[in-house]
């Protein structure tokens, strides 16, 4: 996509929150909060004045020069092999590796493919010319595996002159200039991409763990396929466990035709290499006896059109997995013997029985950092003196057990703690990192949850979340046969056969359970192109990647191109907004990180200030709140119990604002009671303990990621202890902390919650809804209807709302809802709006050609009928507005019918003046292209200037209508059409003297203010412009008639047909008798020479041949008349 700059992602591990303690505001913070919070609107201000703070680009690459290549030669050291099942087969990898571009590597973790393939490819001579680029899908893994190889070359990791295996994660660069093997995230390696296209710095990539399928594993695999063309020295070897590896082989194969839809001529090569592996017993033990977990989350378990697969075939290949007794009552009955218990006891009676089995080393698999610390505790409680934390051996005993911890965010040191020599029989607690990335020596037996935070898109909310849900069948045998590395092994699954069984094979490759506007808007922050043209292993549908603009567009985060070709593909069209940068740095949807950003942008600070307080701690709840499942229980036999529960905290007005009714009520709590008593609390109150610990974790991950963004999100506030007490004492014990929390939200120390709702409103405007009396439901985006849900806590039927989530089962139900203003809308939605316009019409009021305006968003309306300025259209284009609805009749009077010629006067008598049509029919026809702010002032210089339909009465409007009257009496008495300038004259005056800019009274008056005491007589009409004909002079049209003594006024009146057309002498009825008709039937004198033509015509035929023509002859007549 155009405009993409070099920007560093976000590792895979770092996409799904990463587990952190959110931690929770202490007394007497406020001074550092201020300090925190100067610190952030400093760093606001200094982005405003600066742009944004740009981002670490990757450095550029500069080839290496003869003496460096030397040098780098020199330092290749003796390569030596152990003993790994891959050794044995290196002379074959090393064959493939010559003779083709890519080569695939299959095999169980545990053959030595990570350490060992490196080493190959430096025998080779690899490394020189360009590094060997390892990749791996987390920074602790890339940690841990530069060591070992540098440990097995007798070297250590680093930078200096002769060091050969280096790495770069984040924030660390161990790179230097005699690094042959560079172990780094794939995360990394795209942001080189930014800076060097062609991948110089590489001259061999070994991709590994590709079977895991993120996001960065499939970007680099497409634009490595499509790089390979044109660096046909890059050598890439990609490794994989045995599943899946015929794909990586025919998608890069040698193909006739287009790559994926011609023909496959011939596949990679495909090297498997077995682990070695002892047999593993598995053992199930579920946490209760019909269900297969508590802690599960809303994903499905279910893989469409996957045949299920007994547990004997399961067990079948590389990987020996033996089943206990099934008849064994522990395998349907679990450690609870029929009582449902929670995961950390589980986990301790795991440990009780493995202990039990033997010496060796236990592994046990846990989702997060906060369930590794939760389970930590647990255990050290569990195990009493025998527990011992990592590190602290001294004065252990005989049978004591160290509980290691091991996940990304520990330092590098403690991370190498797992591969030290060790006394005592350990317990690892780790993430998913120890399933396939890292070998973790010495384990014999393994406890398996079965559980992972898995990122996934939810179709039924249309946002991105973060849920732990239960792993795939793959996942699970390879977390079992983590214990068969060194002898036989046992692994208890803490769920039954039967829900093993249920799983899906293999875990969704995550561009299939991924929004595509991530994925779009993740291409478009690492520059790889249009989506539809990126050669992805599974290519996403094009109608899910237009959705997936459209949505994109609709938060700001993708703007048009007016560069791209129509032809282009639908995602190149648009180019990535700042706002977009941002977006593509934070690790939730796009919708929520929009409203985080919001937040932001309307100086909302997280800190209590004195002038007022922001809103942005408070958004980033509401939003891991929405990324997360709902922490509030339902379950169907206490609905009435758990419902009047929660509606203790429930907002009348807005579920948002509940949510962080909920946030203070449950940190309160938590606060407040011991770890025991707060979990009985939870299930007394029907919340579900475990989603409130990923509610914290989500939100201390989101807070991080914020201060990476400039965005000083700190703790959100909460009721004090002595808030609760007081509390107490005047409302009872019952339901005080309850009370302190909404009388918390109430105070001044709360944020206006209008400012939280229009920051979440920017990434909620397609899922808004306006109520409809007639239907008694609530009309929303693009035609449809929903109610709201009936667990909402809202009350009433407010005329406008916005949903988080619309939830279809016998009807469409909108989850999560708050009333809103519709006023709101407008600027939040800027070009997302549709708006349409009646007939221009005059407003004698404000002096100004007006139109209706309709506003409407996907479909909604916004405001109908509304009166606004034309000339504030500006560069409207009237023919650009009929193509745009060529689809429906022109509206008479519309704009659009106003282009084609169908025009109508204003039927509004309280707001216009006299509007001739034949304005309309004139302004029509004169110039295709017109613009409204043309229009505008045309219609105001007809109206106004040349009408006098204004209600300003200034100078020269007087002088000018005295005289047009004054040329149109001498029109009436020459009896002469057409003599006076007509209107289009008048206005071709006015139009060569008034300004562009001038379309209403206001901006005439403005004008003219100052322009008329350089020029006072500038707009008064001048002689040649009214009588622009010679005129009979008004010497032959008196205006009295001398009738003796007596002098009579006269009129004249030029109307043929009327009994007034001609001269009319007015005689007072007193005088009448005096009067006489002496004379009078010569007329006046201007009349006479008519009056001869008139005779003459009436005169015989054979006289008035004659006396022909009769206008000359009259004329000769008239003239010896007066001269007589």
């Amino acid at each position: 996509m155009p405009d993409s700059r070099p920007t560093p992602p976000s590792e895979p591990n770092e996409r799904g929150p990463r587990s952190r303690n959110a931690g929770r505001p202490a007394n007497g913070r406020d001074s550092a909060r201020r300090r925190r919070g100067q610190a952030g609107r400093q760093g606001r201000e200094k982005r405003t004045r600066e742009g944004r703070q740009p981002r670490e680009h990757a450095r550029p690459f500069k080839p290496f020069t003869p003496e460096q290549l030397a040098e780098r030669a020199a330092a290749i050291p003796v390569i030596s092999f152990p003993d790994l099942p891959v050794s044995s087969r290196r002379d074959e990898i090393a064959r493939a590796i010559r003779d083709h571009q890519v080569v695939i590597v299959s095999g169980e973790t545990g053959s030595g493919k990570t350490t060992q393939l490196p080493k190959i490819c430096m025998q080779l001579g690899r490394g020189v010319a360009g590094m060997i680029g390892h990749t791996q899908p987390r920074r602790l893994a890339a940690r841990s595996v530069a060591d070992r190889i540098a440990d097995e070359l007798g070297q250590t990791v680093g930078r200096e002159r002769g060091q050969v295996v280096g790495y770069q994660v984040r924030f660390t660069d161990e790179v230097g200039p005699t690094t042959l093997v560079k172990l780094m995230t794939d995360g990394i390696l795209l942001a080189e991409i930014q800076s060097d296209p062609m991948l110089r710095r590489y001259d061999t990539l070994i991709i590994d763990e590709a079977h895991e399928r993120s996001l960065n594993i499939d970007f680099i695999l497409g634009y490595v396929a499509r790089l390979l063309p044109a660096r046909p020295d890059l050598k890439v070897i990609i490794t994989s466990a045995t599943i899946d590896s015929d794909r990586f082989a025919r998608h890069f194969g040698t193909w006739e035709g287009t790559p994926g839809s011609g023909r496959l001529i011939e596949p990679a090569p495909v090297i498997e290499v077995s682990g070695r592996t002892y047999p593993v017993e598995i053992r199930y033990r579920p946490l209760g006896p019909t269900t297969p977990s508590s802690y599960r989350s809303e994903a499905s378990s279910t893989q469409a059109d996957e045949p299920e697969e007994s547990a004997d075939e399961q067990s079948s290949g590389p990987m020996q997995l033996v089943l206990e007794d099934p008849d064994d009552e522990l395998a349907t009955l679990g450690y609870g013997m029929g009582e449902d218990i929670d995961v950390e006891t589980a986990i301790c009676h795991a440990v009780d029985e493995l202990s039990a089995e033997g010496d060796g080393d236990i592994l046990v698999f846990l989702p997060g950092e906060r369930d590794i610390r939760d389970t930590e505790a647990a255990l050290l409680d569990h195990l009493k003196g025998r527990g011992r934390r990592a590190g602290d051996d001294k004065g252990a005993r005989p049978g004591d057990i160290e509980i290691l911890p091991l996940y990304a965010r520990l330092t590098a040191a403690e991370q190498h703690r797992v591969f030290e020599p060790h006394r005592l029989r350990r317990v690892v607690l780790a993430t998913n990192v120890a399933e396939t990335s890292l070998t973790v020596p010495g384990i014999r037996y393994v406890i398996d949850p079965g559980l992972a935070r898995i990122s996934r898109y939810s179709n039924k909310t249309k946002v991105q979340r973060l849920p732990i849900e239960p792993v795939s069948q793959a996942s699970a045998n390879q977390r079992a046969g983590r214990c068969g590395r060194v002898a036989e092994g046992v692994a208890i699954r803490l769920f039954s056969q039967a829900d093993y069984l249920s799983r899906p094979r293999f875990t969704e490759p995550e561009i299939l359970r991924t929004s595509l506007a991530s994925v779009i808007l993740q291409m478009a922050s690492l520059g790889l192109g249009a989506v539809e043209d990126f050669p992805f292993l599974d290519a996403p549908d094009r109608r899910a990647v237009r959705d997936g603009v459209a949505l994109l567009v609709e938060i700001s985060a993708l703007a048009q191109d007016r560069e791209s070709a129509d032809a282009a593909p639908a995602s190149s069209q648009y180019r990535l907004t700042g706002i977009g940068r941002d977006l593509a740095r934070l690790p939730i949807d796009p919708r929520l990180g929009r409203m985080l950003l919001e937040a932001e942008r309307r100086g909302c600070a997280s800190e209590v200030l004195v002038e007022r307080r922001g809103c942005a701690s408070e958004v980033l709840v509401i939003v891991a709140a929405l990324s997360i499942q709902d922490v509030r229980e339902r379950p169907a036999e206490h609905q009435g119990t758990a419902d009047a529960s929660h509606a203790r905290l429930a907002d009348p007005h807005s579920d948002f604002i509940t949510y962080l009714n909920l946030w203070r009520y449950l940190a309160v709590q938590a606060r407040d009671l011991s770890g025991s008593a707060f979990r009985r609390m939870c299930r007394a109150e029907f919340f579900h303990y475990l989603r409130w610990r990923e509610w914290r974790d989500v939100v201390g991950q989101l807070r991080q990621m914020a201060r990476a963004l400039g965005i000083a999100a700190g703790p959100m506030g909460e009721p004090s202890t002595g808030d609760v007490v007081e509390a107490a004492q005047f409302g009872g014990a019952q339901d005080a902390a309850v009370r302190a929390v909404l009388a918390y939200g109430q105070g001044t120390a709360s944020v206006d919650a209008d400012q939280v709702h229009r920051s979440l409103l920017v990434g909620l405007l397609s899922y808004l809804g306006s109520w409809d009396e007639t239907k008694r439901d609530y009309e929303g985006a693009r035609g449809t209807h929903f109610t709201i849900w009936p667990g909402s806590g809202m009350s009433g039927h407010p005329a406008w709302v916005m949903t988080a989530e619309l939830v279809e089962t016998s009807r469409l139900f909108a989850r999560t809802v708050a009333r809103i203003r519709p006023e709101w809308v407008e600027p939040a939605a800027r070009v997302l709006l549709k708006r349409s316009y009646s007939e221009p019409f005059w407003s004698v009021a404000k002096g100004a050609a007006m139109v209706r305006e309709r506003v409407t968003l996907y479909g909604l309306t916004l405001a109908a009928d509304r009166e606004v300025l034309l000339g504030r259209l500006g560069d409207l284009v009237i023919d650009e507005a009929v193509a745009a609805s060529r689809s429906h009749a022109p509206r008479a009077g519309s704009l659009e019918a106003l282009a084609a010629g169908l025009v109508s006067a204003s039927k509004d008598s309280l707001s216009s003046g006299s509007f001739e049509p034949r304005h309309f029919e004139e302004l029509a026809a004169a110039r295709e292209g017109t613009t409204a702010r043309e229009l505008a002032r045309e219609m105001f210089i007809r109206n106004a200037l040349v009408d006098s339909q204004w209600r300003e009465r200034h100078a020269f409007q007087r002088r000018n209508e005295a005289l047009v009257e004054q040329a149109r009496e001498v029109e009436r008495r020459s009896r002469t059409h057409g003599l006076v300038a007509d209107e289009q004259a008048r206005f071709r005056f006015f139009d060569d003297l008034i300004p562009e800019h001038v379309t209403s009274a206001a901006a005439f008056n403005h004008w003219w203010k100052d322009k008329r005491r350089e020029h006072p007589d500038l707009l008064i009409y001048p002689a040649s412009l009214l009588m622009p004909r010679e005129a009979t002079s008004g010497e032959g049209f008196p205006d009295r008639w001398q009738c003796g003594d007596l002098s009579l006024a006269l009129s004249y009146e030029f109307a043929p047909g009327s009994p007034r057309d001609g001269v009319s002498m007015r005689i007072p009825i007193e005088v009448l008798e005096r009067v006489s008709d002496a004379g009078t039937d010569w007329l006046v004198p201007g009349m006479r020479e008519d009056l001869l033509t008139e005779a003459i015509r009436a005169l015989p035929k054979g006289v008035r041949r004659l006396l022909a023509p009769a206008p000359d002859v009259a004329a000769s007549v008239a003239r010896w008349i007066e001269q007589a």
